[in-house]
């Protein structure tokens, strides 16, 4: 069971951090660096943007589990 909480608000994107994929599949506002063979990193190039919606606050993990 995931416990998750989340509010409306607005939040200003000002960039995001770079990861590794493979076969260039970078989403939109992404650019995509070879780094040899299939491996590639996507660094964030979209700029700073607003977006209006449900923001997330907390998120907590828990087991629901029976005694044997």
């Amino acid at each position: 069971m995931i416990n998750f909480s989340e509010r409306f608000g607005r939040m200003r994107v000002l960039g995001g951090n770079n990861f590794l994929t493979i076969d260039n599949d970078c989403p939109d506002k992404w650019r995509a660096d070879w780094l040899g063979g299939t491996s590639w990193r996507c660094t964030y190039v979209g700029g700073a943007y607003t977006v209006d919606g449900y923001l997330p606050e907390w998120r907590g993990s828990s087991c629901d589990y029976q005694r044997i």
